[in-house]
């Protein structure tokens, strides 16, 4: 009796447990369908449409609200639901903007993103979905960041239908001459860069040029 009795209980507990799972896997579906990338509700954010050319603007970033479109909790969940080290921020020097729209390629959803990194740097990224909005990958189409003695940016452009040139310079403050005027010397990297978008979306990267050199300044 003891015996029938345990056993009983054991089949019960498992029956309710098994019932438990089977409520949560909608809201798991849902939670993804939600992050998934939707196009239609902010068709209208973007500034720009089908650029092949890239630069940052020389706007200051207090400006850039009154000329951007600034993602909000939700848009910022569905453009980066899949980098968990993107985390959203209420702080104007950590916004990010709807930059342009890029119909590239039919087979797949793409755009452009403007991201300000606290009181540093500004990077546009491309970013690459499928077709039903599920994220597949990103690349630097354009930057520009300063941070006391160092200062760099990029530019670039699609070559064709499926590789971007992207080009960098890195200038870091060597040395500084007072006499008459002031001079300061640069220790300069400038790399090429290219990037290519595959069929599946996949982007992948390949240095094409690097040189070092030496820049100065007379003020």
């Amino acid at each position: 009796m003891r015996y029938s009795y345990f056993l009983l209980l054991c089949l019960l507990t498992l029956a309710s447990c098994s019932g438990n799972n089977k409520k949560e896997v909608p809201v798991e579906v849902k939670e993804e369908e939600d992050n998934l990338l939707k196009l239609g509700e902010y068709a209208d954010s973007f500034q720009y449409k089908n650029l092949s050319k890239f630069d940052i603007d020389s706007l200051e970033w207090e400006e850039r609200p009154n000329y951007y479109t600034r993602l909000d909790e939700d848009a910022f969940n569905m453009v980066w639901h899949a980098d968990s080290t993107q985390v959203f921020s209420e702080s104007p020097s950590l916004s990010n903007y709807f930059y342009s729209t890029q119909n590239r390629n039919t087979n797949f959803k793409e755009i452009t993103v403007l991201t300000q990194s606290d009181g540093c740097c500004t990077n546009l990224w491309y970013m690459i979905y499928d077709k039903e909005g599920k994220f597949i990958d990103k690349f630097s189409v354009a930057s520009k960041g300063a941070d006391g003695s160092w200062y760099a940016y990029s530019t670039g452009k699609f070559i064709d239908y499926n590789n971007y040139i992207l080009t960098s310079v890195n200038h870091e403050l060597a040395e500084v001459y007072e006499w008459d005027e002031r001079k300061e010397v640069f220790d300069c990297d400038s790399t090429i860069t290219q990037f290519t978008i595959g069929k599946d979306g996949v982007v992948t990267e390949k240095n094409v040029l690097r040189e070092s050199y030496k820049k100065e300044v007379v003020q």
